[in-house]
């Protein structure tokens, strides 16, 4: 009974994994391949700035897709759920931004994953992107790869203290998608999650909270 009190104690501390993050991987609205332009409020949580960025589904790289013609495979189009964004449609520094209530004082972990692909109307097949939080650059970020028919992602983080309401913003760097000019390259971001970070304390219980059911399961 005793080892029970302990794991339910511990499995209380999960809690601290809920994702304040709106939308976090673009599957609201669902559609098929969308442009938005600056200023629309169409992906729920996200505001766009900078540049019109792109909604892709996974349903667009597969035969009777928008994108079929790329060759992408469609399981390797998304990282979560069945939709991504690209920020890289057709300007410089397009960029989407959130506002998030945070509690001050507590760190917090920001989660994404950046992806791109190589070889897609003459796409080099690297991306650069920028994280800031508040207003400030928190992070610069490369992504390249030499697959032309698999998107690439990487799955980055970033840890902060709250200040009680934080804005996100992720950019594109260089991104120009120009048909009588520079083509540079997909830039996808999908699975934004921000969680608190937990306490030593809840840390402590999860592990023993493991042990516990380990040991229970050896009586």
């Amino acid at each position: 009974m005793k080892y029970t009190l302990i794991t339910l104690t511990a499995l209380a501390g999960v809690t601290y994994a809920q994702d304040l993050i709106t939308n976090g991987s673009f599957e609201n609205p669902s559609s098929s391949y969308t442009v938005l332009a600056p200023g629309s409020g169409s992906v729920p949580g996200w505001t766009v700035s900078g540049g019109d960025v792109e909604i892709f589904g996974i349903n667009d790289f597969v035969g009777s897709g928008n994108f079929v013609r790329t060759g992408i495979t469609p399981s390797s189009s998304v990282t979560e759920g069945l939709q991504t964004l690209d920020l890289s449609y057709g300007a410089l520094n397009a960029t989407i931004t959130q506002t998030v209530n945070t509690t001050a004082g507590t760190n917090y972990k920001l989660s994404f994953d950046l992806g791109t692909v190589k070889g897609v109307s003459g796409r080099t097949g690297i991306a650069n992107f920028a994280l800031f939080v508040n207003g400030n650059v928190a992070g610069i970020y490369n992504v390249s790869t030499e697959s032309t028919t698999s998107i690439y992602y990487e799955s980055k983080s970033h840890t902060f203290t709250g200040t009680g309401s934080d804005t996100i913003a992720f950019s594109s760097i260089g991104a120009f998608n120009n048909p009588g000019g520079v083509k540079q390259d997909f830039h996808f971001i999908d699975n934004v999650s921000l969680t608190v970070v937990p306490e030593p304390s809840s840390t402590a219980l999860l592990s023993l909270g493991g042990l516990a059911l380990i040991l229970r399961r050896r009586k």
